[in-house]
């Protein structure tokens, strides 16, 4: 008789062969859209993988980043793995240290067949994500800063500035820590800050596209918000993928976040009707 016994253990820097040939050919039920590949996550305590007779079937990957947010980064499986019964053992697993360290869990789905896995382990749709898209033809005038602020490319030695003003600047949900931005600014093609009084009260970071540019994060410290910041980072970035022969520039934003839709709009972005759902359980 065969055994064909399950076990959950964590994952190493040895499983990355059966991973990377498990994201190549296998279902992949859900990765998470940042600056990390999955794989970059090996090694961390909320990476496990699923084995039966020594092979790896499925994988699940949630390292907390910012503390206490443990994005769903991967959810993978062999082809010949049933999904529902291997999730069901690698969120158990997941969901029983999470609530013993206390936090969120949280995913942007883009593949329809996870919501179904997500709602029968308890996850409720939280937020929808919207895209918008600037073809840059619909660019509005821009604004000049108010006397004080200065406008200027974003340098490393901003990066702990630029965290603290975005943690400041977003529920801890959307946060972004140190980490995502030291590896977010060495891929950005445009990112800037604005001063004031020696202080970063506002920045933008942007991505290539393969037919333009994505605006990935734009923020505004919360005393400063009002003031027109957002929309002169905003047109300096159209100004800079104008010069760069770029043809547009997407962004998205929670559906509910009514300040951020409306700078967009009078910057000239449109909504694509493009929407990804957002499900979250505490832990």
């Amino acid at each position: 008789m065969i055994n064909v016994k399950m076990t959950v253990r964590h994952a190493v820097q040895e499983d990355r062969g059966s991973l990377g040939n498990m994201l190549y050919f296998g279902q992949r039920v859900h990765r998470h859209l940042d600056w990390f590949g999955p794989l970059e996550w090996l090694g961390a305590p909320e990476f496990w993988v699923l084995e039966q007779n020594q092979d790896v079937m499925a994988s699940l990957a949630l390292p907390p980043d910012p503390p206490g947010v443990y994005w769903l980064r991967l959810f993978v499986a062999t082809g010949e793995t049933p999904l529902e019964p291997a999730w069901q053992i690698l969120w158990d697993t997941a969901h029983a240290y999470i609530s013993r360290q206390g936090g969120l869990a949280a995913a942007i789905v883009l593949n329809p067949a996870f919501p179904p896995l997500l709602s029968t382990s308890g996850f409720d749709l939280r937020e929808m994500v919207v895209m918008l898209q600037n073809t840059l033809s619909n660019a509005q005038p821009g604004a000049e800063l108010p006397a004080g602020y200065t406008l200027r490319a974003m340098i490393p030695d901003d990066l702990p500035a630029v965290a603290e003003l975005d943690a400041r600047s977003f529920d801890p949900l959307w946060r972004n820590s140190v980490r995502s931005l030291m590896a977010a600014t060495p891929i950005a093609r445009f990112a800037d800050t604005i001063e004031h009084n020696g202080q970063v009260v506002g920045y933008q970071l942007s991505t290539d596209t393969h037919f333009g540019v994505h605006l990935a994060r734009l923020a505004v410290h919360p005393d400063h918000q009002g003031r027109g910041l957002g929309r002169s980072l905003v047109h300096h970035l159209i100004r800079q993928a104008q010069a760069a022969g770029k043809q547009n520039i997407t962004v998205n934003t929670q559906k509910t976040n009514q300040a951020s839709l409306a700078l967009y709009r009078r910057t000239g972005f449109q909504l694509t009707g493009e929407e990804y759902p957002v499900y979250a359980i505490d832990c």
